[in-house]
């Protein structure tokens, strides 16, 4: 059983790919600016909801030093051609290529 990180995993696409992730088992993490909107996502077994901050570099970092992966949807749905996390979002990235080294972790 894996560790997951899902960054905007409270979102839209979020809360139905951690839905998935725990239907296999993994323990997801998920960090949200504001945990009371993601109550849904409290009642599933195996999820941790954090109230953090992802855009400061030490608790991201705090984050993903617990986890055996990451998946980044911070802005996805705001994305542009050329700009696949947006154009606010396009540093969370190169924190989690970072953070969480390896081929089989970032999905490259």
């Amino acid at each position: 059983m894996a560790r997951i990180c899902v960054l905007g995993g409270s979102g839209y696409i979020g809360r139905h790919l951690v839905a998935k992730l725990v239907a296999g088992g993994h323990r997801v993490v998920v960090p949200t600016r504001r945990r009371e909107r993601a109550r849904h996502l409290i009642m599933l077994p195996t999820v941790e909801v954090v109230q953090a901050d992802v855009r400061d570099p030490v608790t991201l970092e705090r984050l993903l030093a617990r986890c055996d992966a990451a998946i980044n949807l911070v802005g996805v749905l705001q994305s542009r051609n050329g700009q696949p996390y947006g154009r606010k979002c396009s540093w969370p990235m190169k924190w989690v290529h970072q953070w969480v080294p390896g081929p089989a972790k970032t999905g490259e």
